[in-house]
């Protein structure tokens, strides 16, 4: 939610990294040089031994750099951010995260121990709302992001769902802690986010520069896969 990137939780290191990447990025397609593909360097590698959920942002990014690439017909000029950014990428895991990544397949036979594997422990389960831990993810996103704002005791319960631009005292209190997790992108969320959708559309409609329409798809993937993350 908005509240843990204005806070030490690392979940705003990992957003202000990945703006950083994509900021980069943005600028290296435009005038590349050493320093950017040093920096995105250094940004891949600390994203990716923050937290696990990085090494799925990381490959999005990825992904989408190299279709970038290949729709562009750049090798020539991004051959070195290609072959930096898979570098970065190996080393963050094999080497910098040698003692996380590694180490856990080595003692617990997966990665993301304790969070995946056959020893993984179930953090969520007591965090989610009733009829969330049946539902599929896509489906408990779409309710979250379309209901009131809860904080820790309203976890159990079911949640209320709300009329987009509606506001009341109790959601924004909530937002005096960093843990909200129903409804935590902010009261307004579900208008933006129907706004954005519109604007995207009205933009790959109306947008002639294949590169330009390409940002906009890789933005709006990144923000949609993160829901498989």
């Amino acid at each position: 939610n908005l509240n843990m990137y204005l806070s030490f939780m690392v979940d705003g290191q990992l957003a202000s990294l990945l703006f950083s990447l994509t900021a980069l990025l943005l600028l290296n397609f435009k005038r590349p040089s050493s320093l950017l593909h040093f920096s995105i360097l250094l940004i891949i590698i600390y994203s990716l031994n923050i937290k696990f959920t990085a090494v799925g942002y990381v490959g999005i990014y990825g992904i989408g750099v190299y279709l970038y690439v290949f729709l562009t017909k750049q090798w020539k000029t991004q051959k070195t951010l290609l072959l930096n950014f898979a570098l970065a990428s190996i080393a963050g895991i094999f080497l910098f995260g040698y003692t996380t990544y590694v180490y856990n397949m080595q003692l617990k036979q997966h990665p993301f121990y304790p969070l995946a594997g056959k020893e993984k422990i179930d953090i969520m389960g007591p965090l989610s709302p009733t009829g969330f831990q049946t539902q599929n993810r896509f489906l408990n996103t779409a309710i979250a992001a379309f209901s009131k704002t809860a904080y820790s005791n309203n976890y159990q319960k079911p949640v209320q769902l709300k009329i987009p631009f509606s506001i009341s005292r109790t959601e924004v209190e909530r937002y005096a802690f960093a843990g909200v997790m129903i409804g935590g992108f902010g009261v307004w969320f579900s208008v933006i986010l129907l706004l954005s959708l519109l604007f995207l559309i009205l933009a790959l409609i109306t947008e002639k520069r294949k590169e330009i329409r390409f940002i906009f798809l890789f933005l709006f993937s990144v923000v949609a896969l993160s829901v498989l993350i």
